[in-house]
């Protein structure tokens, strides 16, 4: 996870991969539209990342795993 200059916080690999499919219409924040840039993501968020692998694992003990990898969500 990288956080934005805008304070926003995304999955780096998402938000980079969205940045490419959005290049030529000068990427922005898809929260707020400040213009993003590869070079204006900031560091990764450790603090956020433990919090999402504490949940992830206890969703995998509990069973009730209500995501799947490369961001897509399971839906019933």
């Amino acid at each position: 996870h990288v956080s934005s200059p805008c304070g926003h916080t995304f999955c780096a690999e998402c938000v980079v991969e969205w940045m490419k499919k959005n290049i030529s219409n000068a990427p922005k924040c898809p929260l707020c539209r400040t213009a993003l840039t590869q070079g204006s993501l900031v560091a990764p968020n450790f603090a956020l990342k433990a919090t999402i692998d504490k949940y992830v694992a206890a969703l995998a003990e509990s069973g009730l795993v209500d995501w799947q990898s490369q961001g897509k969500r399971y839906m019933e």
